[in-house]
C-alpha cells in the first residue's frame, strides 16, 4: 500500500489555512454577539444556550448541524427549521445570531466563535483560562497553592484545568495563554544537559 505524499499534504495544508482562517472571523462573530448580549443584560443566557447548543443539541443530534450547513437547503429553510427548534426557548439575540452564521455559511466555526465569546466573557470577569500540568494528581491543598501563585501571577481568576503528565517526572507545568512557567525536574534536567553540552562545545574549541 503507497502514501499518497502529495494528497496527505495538500489535505493537511487545507486544514492549517481552515484553522488560520478560522481565528479572526470567529474573533468577529463573537464580538459582535458578546457586544449585543452585554447590552441587553442576557450575556449568561446566551452563553448557557451557545453551551447547550454545542454540547446537547449537536452532539445528540450532529444531523441538525449538517442540516444547517447544507447548500441543498434554502435558507428560508433553514430559518424556519431554526424557529420551530429552538425559536420558542432562545434568546432573541441568539437567535438572530445563529441565522446571521447560517446565511454566511458559517457553521462549521460555530465552536472556534463559542470559545473566542467564552473568552471574552472572561477577561470582562476579570477571570483567565490556565492549564497545570503536574507529574501526579494535587490534593486540594496542593491545588489552592497552584491557584494562589497563579493568582499572584496574573491579578485575575484562574479558570483551571488540570492534566497529569508522568513524563515531566515532578514539578508544575503552568500554561497562561501563549506564557509557560516551567519548574518541572524533566526541564531542569533539559537545562543540566544543555549546560554541558555546551560547556563540552567551549572546552573543544579552546
Amino acid at each position: 500500500m503507497s502514501f499518497d505524499y502529495q494528497s496527505s499534504h495538500a489535505r493537511f495544508a487545507a486544514q492549517f489555512w481552515a484553522r488560520v482562517g478560522a481565528e479572526p472571523i470567529a474573533r468577529s462573530y463573537a464580538r459582535a454577539l458578546f457586544g449585543a448580549a452585554t447590552k441587553f443584560g442576557v450575556l449568561s443566557r446566551v452563553r448557557e444556550q451557545f453551551d447547550s447548543l454545542l454540547n446537547d443539541v449537536f452532539s445528540q443530534f450532529p444531523k441538525f448541524q449538517v442540516l444547517l450547513d447544507s447548500p441543498a437547503i434554502s435558507f428560508s429553510e433553514k430559518e424556519a427549521i431554526l424557529d420551530r427548534v429552538i425559536g420558542g426557548q432562545a434568546e432573541p439575540i441568539f437567535l438572530n445570531f445563529l441565522k446571521v452564521v447560517v446565511r454566511h455559511g458559517r457553521v462549521p466555526f460555530l465552536g472556534d466563535i463559542y470559545r473566542e465569546f467564552c473568552h471574552l466573557e472572561d477577561e470582562a470577569e476579570g477571570r483567565i483560562s490556565v492549564e497545570v500540568t503536574t507529574a501526579v494528581a494535587l490534593s486540594e491543598e496542593e491545588r489552592g497553592l497552584v491557584i494562589d501563585v497563579v493568582r499572584r501571577l496574573t491579578n485575575k481568576e484562574p479558570k483551571v484545568q488540570w492534566r497529569v503528565d508522568k513524563g515531566i517526572i515532578g514539578g508544575v507545568v503552568i500554561r497562561i495563554g501563549d506564557k509557560v512557567y516551567d519548574a518541572s525536574v524533566s526541564k531542569q534536567l533539559q537545562l543540566l544537559e544543555r549546560h554541558l553540552v555546551d560547556r563540552g562545545i567551549h572546552e573543544i574549541q579552546s
